[in-house]
Order: structure tokens, then sequence, then C-alpha cells
């Protein structure tokens, strides 16, 4: 038995260079650029950290996995002034199966 993981990033021109690290507790899974997909089998249940790191930036997303159910994790940058050095943050969402289907196929 296993559960499914879909992560997506979805096309933006606002901050659409800046890439960030994925991380599953703590294990880096990928670099996610603008337009990023991939889907993961996660072989165990139990509580997961999902983080997504980038230039001294950094968003945490728990989630409780069981086996057969789909997550959907939808990464983003977001475009704000937070110091002189940096003018993003990160967004990491855990959304519904039906609006996650939707936007995964969309980011495809």
């Amino acid at each position: 038995s296993f559960a499914l993981l879909f992560f997506y990033r979805k096309s933006k021109l606002v901050l659409s260079l800046l890439e960030f690290n994925l991380y599953l507790n703590d294990i880096l899974l990928t670099k996610a650029g603008n337009h990023a997909t991939f889907v993961l089998k996660l072989f165990k249940e139990g509580t997961y950290e999902l983080k997504a790191t980038a230039q001294n930036t950094e968003r945490k997303q728990n989630i409780d996995v069981k086996f057969g159910k789909r997550y959907f994790v939808r990464g983003n940058a977001i475009w704000s002034i937070h110091s002189l050095k940096r003018n993003h943050s990160l967004e990491l969402v855990l959304v519904d199966e039906k609006t996650g289907v939707e936007e995964f196929q969309q980011s495809r």
C-alpha cells in the first residue's frame, strides 16, 4: 500500500526565474522551477514535513499521510518586500483533491 503526493508550481511571470529547493523530511527532492510538477509514492503512513527553501527564505507544510489517499501541494514564490535583500516569500499549500487535480493537469 502507498499514498501519492502530487507537487506542482503553476507557471507565473512574476519570480519565474526563482527556483526553490523542495525537501521531504529533510531529504532534497528537487529544485522547483517555474511550471514544475512531480509525483511521489509514499510507502509509510504518518506525518511528513514538506519544506521549501530559497535565498534565506523557508516555508514548511506538514502532511498527515494515510495509505490510499492522494495529496496535492501547490508551491509558489510570491513577490513581496521583506527586506532590502529579499523581495519574495514562499508558499506551500495543501489543496483539496478536486482543485489539486485540475491545477496539476494545467501545470503539466
